[in-house]
């Protein structure tokens, strides 16, 4: 599989493999190739997206709403999304936890295992939180690629929660790329006792 995947790589894997402790390939260079058409030069500062950067830099700073919250994305050490999940990586956590700042856990009367619900515009989730001290206060961080089936929301410790059920289908496009919106999006918790 790994040859089929890195076929026609710049460094042959026949070769990377000839170092199993690891080395560097600089050679043989990569070169950005000549200009084509009329437009051949980057523009490094849009004008637009100059405006739009200064109006969140703006907003980085404003008073913030304890209760309003932001799912951002995370990645977990032990598997590729939700692939690869198994009892020998997880350790014990199948699941993906809801990672707040802990002065977000206690401002909403919450301790690390405590089972919430997250609650957006579009549908809600189960999930457990966890406590995560290099988070800005303010964001939920969570794996997606997690959860099962509408019908299977009591598994969560066992499946872990589906995040993609809180965004906005059909909406919130990123004004330059195009993307759909899957980080920032709004969210409330709701501590389940």
């Amino acid at each position: 599989m790994l040859d089929l995947v890195c076929a026609g790589s710049r460094v042959p894997l026949a070769d990377v493999r000839r170092y199993p402790g690891g080395a560097a390939f600089p050679q043989p260079a990569i070169r950005v190739g000549p200009p084509e058409g009329p437009r051949h030069r980057f523009q490094l500062a849009d004008p637009d997206m100059v405006v739009d950067l200064a109006a969140v830099a703006t907003g980085l700073h404003a008073p913030r709403d304890e209760a309003a919250l932001r799912l951002v994305c995370r990645r977990m050490d032990h598997v590729r999304n939700s692939s690869v999940n198994i009892a020998s990586t997880h350790r014990g956590r199948p699941y993906n936890p809801a990672f707040l700042h802990p002065d977000d856990l206690a401002a909403h009367g919450l301790r690390p295992g405590d089972v919430v619900r997250l609650v957006a515009a579009r549908d809600q989730i189960t999930c457990v939180v966890d406590a995560d001290l290099s988070l800005r206060r303010g964001l939920v961080s969570m794996a997606h690629a997690f959860g099962g089936l509408p019908e299977e929301d009591g598994r969560f410790r066992e499946l872990g929660s589906c995040t993609s059920r809180l965004l906005v289908d059909g909406g919130g496009f990123e004004r330059y790329s195009g993307q759909p919106r899957m980080s920032a999006a709004p969210v409330v918790i709701e501590p389940l006792g």
